[in-house]
């Protein structure tokens, strides 16, 4: 006959917590509206490193109570919905946490001056028109370097790379 031992209870909780965390995480960032990591800014990385730690820690310590964990992770959700919604009213708030889109090439001339500023390397740039199958810089209008790196690609006159009017006020840049 097999006995349940001290042991086999702590194995018992550590998968209940792991599970429970786990909805708990998925819950979360369905709150958040965060679908993938690609679409996670500097803050939303932030905020999910420090969700992870706090998961762990509650799964490599039993023995402290699982809100030590839930309380952190449930603030942290706040304050990333907060600030997602601040950000969404407020311009420099949004510019703050989500950075602003540069003009990496106006013209077909490249902008060096915005490049060192970002960090961002003519090679960066180069492998970036490569993948778009731009085959020469002349060939560009505009490209224009998005928040999350991406970088966007305009070709004809008749685009324009970002918006001339945000919230109700023309864009003097």
């Amino acid at each position: 006959m097999y006995t349940i031992k001290i042991g086999d209870i702590m194995y018992f909780v550590i998968a209940y917590r792991t599970v429970f965390l786990y909805l708990f995480i998925i819950l979360c960032y369905k709150i958040m509206g965060k679908k993938e990591v690609g679409e996670l800014g500097i803050i939303d990385l932030i905020v999910s490193f420090s969700i992870s730690e706090l998961t762990a820690i509650c799964i490599e310590e039993p023995d402290k109570s699982i809100l030590t964990s839930l309380i952190p992770i449930s603030i942290l959700v706040i304050l990333e919905i907060a600030l997602s919604y601040f950000g969404m009213k407020n311009e420099k708030i949004r510019n703050i946490v989500d950075g602003k889109p540069s003009i990496i090439i106006k013209e077909g001339k490249i902008n060096f001056k915005a490049m060192n500023k970002l960090r961002y390397t003519l090679d960066d740039l180069l492998t970036q028109l490569r993948e778009k199958d731009v085959k020469s810089i002349e060939d560009v209008k505009y490209a224009v370097l998005e928040t999350d790196g991406e970088l966007s690609i305009f070709k004809d006159n008749n685009d324009y790379p970002l918006p001339l009017i945000i919230d109700g006020k023309v864009d003097e840049e």
